[in-house]
């Protein structure tokens, strides 16, 4: 009976201890403007590479710049909008209510929403592609908040 129990206990060592390892190829800790583009493409969006580390393009309706870092281990996107509805107190209660990006009024008084990605010790592909739909998902949901664009 005991060296039963000592089996078990072994095969759950060896069960626990098997779980599906994403390869160091997988693993993404430095990207490129080209690199960033091919992965917009691939995800439905037409993305402009208009500098070596500065992407635009329209996220519905609105255009939307990425920015890879000159280390290449950091992503910024950036949603900046004319508005003169725009109200620090709108913009205040975006950071208070919401996460994964932060919001600012510019030095013209305009709202500007960014996002930032550290690829710094290493990503996936799929945490890239969550990082752009996030981006996606909150640029209107951040225009209607803050002065009711459609």
């Amino acid at each position: 009976m005991k060296r039963m129990v000592q089996a078990v206990i072994i095969c759950c060592w060896f069960f626990i201890g098997v779980v599906p390892v994403v390869s160091a190829a997988e693993i993404i800790s430095r990207i490129t403007g080209q690199e960033l583009v091919t992965i917009l493409k691939e995800e439905g969006f037409a993305p402009t590479l208009d500098k070596p580390s500065v992407i635009s393009m329209k996220i519905e309706g609105f255009k939307v710049l990425f920015f890879v870092a000159d280390d290449h281990e950091s992503i910024q996107a950036y949603g900046g909008f004319k508005s003169e509805k725009g109200t620090m107190s709108k913009v205040n209660e975006w950071n208070m209510t919401k996460r994964y990006s932060h919001a600012y009024l510019d030095k013209d008084g305009d709202p500007v929403i960014e996002f930032d990605l550290d690829l710094s010790g290493g990503v996936s592909k799929k945490r890239i592609i969550d990082f752009i739909k996030t981006v996606r998902f909150s640029i209107p949901i951040f225009a209607r908040h803050v002065f009711g664009a459609d």
